[in-house]
């Protein structure tokens, strides 16, 4: 389908709030962004002319207190378009459309020419000890290899709109993370999910150290 010219504006808008209570280990961080992006296309041999705005607004809040730390994503998906059927723009789309488990996200509005969507995105409790790493909740994990198109990462596939690894959407699990030393690692998962075809449980281990100038990578599971 062939659209000419298109026309694309982005505007974001990213504040940051720290605070500092009292004790010098309680130290919660706000942040967040909003960002407007419309898009307008032109009639051509095969479409007519579209117009499409989007609005992502995301907050976002980490706290810790010694070994513990709280990790919160709350965000909300505007998709106002002039010809319904028109679909998100590739990489808005509300993070994690299907598969999660906690009632954490839903439709607000959704009509012919407008969709309005919310998600929690993170929602996790973290422990960190000396040489072990506790989290439970909707949490990022990636195991991918490569940076961009990422078909070995066992718990968040390939994504048209979340290509990188270094961003991932949150996935309910459980995850459990030892540093035997200090260049390997033995990393652990449990993720119940709801799929259209019903409840799946994955369930993996990784192992990865390095000897020399070389790093192994082997992990196993059910996913």
């Amino acid at each position: 389908m062939m659209r000419l010219p298109v026309l694309v504006l982005g505007l974001a808008v990213v504040t940051t709030v720290a605070t500092q209570a009292q004790r010098p280990e309680w130290t919660p961080v706000l942040r967040g962004y909003f960002l407007n992006v419309p898009v307008a296309s032109a009639e051509g041999p095969f479409s007519e002319a579209v117009a499409t705005d989007v609005q992502r607004l995301r907050l976002m809040a980490r706290s810790s207190y010694r070994a513990l730390s709280i990790d919160v994503a709350y965000e909300h998906l505007v998709t106002l378009r002039s010809e319904p059927g028109t679909g998100l723009l590739v990489g808005l789309s509300p993070a994690g459309v299907g598969g999660d488990w906690l009632p954490l996200q839903g439709t607000l509005l959704e009509k012919s020419h407008v969709e309005w969507q919310h998600r929690v995105d993170r929602a996790s409790l973290s422990y960190s000890g000396r040489s072990v790493e506790m989290t439970v909740g909707r949490q990022p994990i990636s195991w991918a290899t490569t940076l961009f198109l990422t078909p070995a990462d066992p718990f968040v596939p390939f994504d048209p709109s979340d290509p990188f690894r270094e961003y991932r959407r949150g996935v309910d699990a459980v995850r459990l993370r030892a540093f035997p030393g200090a260049f390997s690692e033995i990393d652990a998962a449990f993720r119940v999910a709801d799929t259209p075809l019903g409840r799946t449980v994955s369930a993996a281990g990784r192992g990865r150290a390095a000897v020399g100038a070389w790093e192994f990578v082997g992990w196993a599971g059910v996913v």
